[in-house]
């Protein structure tokens, strides 16, 4: 079984931890009195893999790949995408956006006290990558209150791991494209990405340090 998981692909790391059940339950076994002495005993553990680390920030590269990746195989995770790494929002936000919160004309959208994590009201503009979106989203929209596609928290951050991790081989989170936001306006950095020019409003350093959480 464990030969087999491992001929299937399965990361070596997971095989230990199979393995590690599996002597422990004939460990078990022998300790009652139920066996002599336990078959997998002299059975070697394969050795780990070094673990990814987590990515707290993305490079222009990761990210015009990531939303190349998206615009091909899941353009609803493309137009999160595209929002968030240009604005910074918290997840929550824009899991809840509303067409009511947007100003299509001046370009702005505004998050209402109950929608802000810090009890406080906040309008911004935003560039022309995520109005392109959003003007495609707007014609295309039918009753639905809400800008994006309908998912809860937990499935936006998987379906957008399973993407990530396709493209760069590890799994990022939505909350990246949010420090991805703050370290570029700290830089003064421009990313140029799959939709476009992508630039990053200049601010305070004060207002940055606050959004940097």
């Amino acid at each position: 079984m464990i030969v087999k998981r491992l001929k299937a692909g399965l990361d070596v790391n997971s095989v230990r931890t199979y393995l590690t059940a599996f002597k422990g339950m004939f460990n078990w076994a022998v300790e009652e009195g139920h066996l002599p002495r336990s078959p997998p005993e002299k059975l070697k553990m394969p050795e780990k893999t070094a673990q990814k680390t987590k990515k707290a920030y993305l490079e222009s590269e990761e990210v015009d790949k990531i939303l190349k990746h998206f615009q091909e195989k899941c353009p609803d995770l493309y137009d999160y995408f595209v929002f968030m790494i240009n604005t910074g929002v918290r997840i929550e936000e824009a899991l809840t956006l509303e067409w009511s919160q947007i100003d299509m004309v001046r370009h702005k959208v505004f998050i209402p006290r109950e929608k802000n994590k810090t009890n406080t009201e906040r309008s911004f503009k935003v560039n022309d990558a995520v109005m392109t979106v959003l003007h495609r989203l707007d014609e295309s929209r039918a009753f639905d209150p809400y800008v994006f596609a309908r998912y809860n928290k937990t499935t936006l951050i998987h379906k957008f791991g399973e993407g990530t991790k396709k493209v760069l081989g590890v799994r990022v989170t939505p909350h990246v494209c949010r420090k991805t936001w703050a370290t570029n306006l700290r830089r003064g950095k421009s990313i140029v990405g799959q939709d476009g020019k992508i630039y990053w409003v200049k601010v305070s350093q004060q207002v940055v340090a606050r959004l940097g959480g």
